[in-house]
């Protein structure tokens, strides 16, 4: 009897693009609602991805200029091939694994 154990890395592509829709619909909604409250809170969404913006681009996930979050499908899954270690980095805080 032979076992093996093989990460689902479709799951985990899933888990990264629906993260990113949901950061862009707060973007959005944000955006659309302006006033005090939601331009500061959107200020303080973008400071928390700029310090790792570095990092999301090696992983194939970009900040644009108008703050939505883009993902380049090839990198991302070369980055899940190669570095998955650097996957759990970057989104270690952002719960991406449901529970």
């Amino acid at each position: 009897m032979n076992v093996s154990v093989e990460q689902d890395q479709n799951s985990l592509k899933e888990k990264i693009n629906e993260f990113i829709e949901a950061y862009n619909q707060v973007n959005e909604v944000l955006q659309k609602n302006e006033g005090l409250f939601s331009s500061s809170l959107l200020r303080n969404i973008v400071n928390c991805i700029l310090p790792q913006r570095k990092e999301l681009q090696e992983l194939g996930i970009t900040l644009e200029n108008d703050y939505t979050l883009t993902v380049n499908q090839k990198k991302l899954a070369d980055a899940m091939k190669n570095s998955l270690a650097k996957i759990r980095d970057v989104f270690a805080g952002y719960r991406l694994v449901s529970q």
